[in-house]
């Protein structure tokens, strides 16, 4: 059975959000680009998802907060690229999350 693009999509970005930045770092999702599916996926099918920082800068208007850039793919377990794209994301800066804050 194929599965839809757009539950693969939503399946990426949490493991993505998973492994490119810590749940206590994320503050919003600024966008998406180049957004591709390349191949098909199946019920069966095994996915990992593989991340790299193309930017980053701090936010000018929140001192305490930066703006990344990463480039993801989605790989099945043959190692064949399924889907890739690029999110662009608002995070915190390194100590100043609300749970680093509080000592979490």
């Amino acid at each position: 059975m194929q599965v839809n693009s757009l539950a693969e999509l939503v399946s990426r970005l949490g493991f993505h959000g998973k492994c490119a930045i810590r749940p206590a770092q994320f503050v919003a999702n600024l966008g998406w680009d180049r957004v591709k599916v390349t191949r098909p996926v199946f019920a069966s099918d095994t996915l990992y998802a593989e991340s790299t920082v193309l930017s980053k800068r701090e936010s000018k208007s929140r001192p305490t907060q930066g703006i990344v850039t990463v480039f993801t793919r989605g790989i099945n377990q043959d190692g064949v690229e399924v889907m890739s794209f690029e999110r662009t994301m608002l995070i915190y800066k390194r100590g100043h999350s609300p749970e680093e804050a509080a000592g979490y």
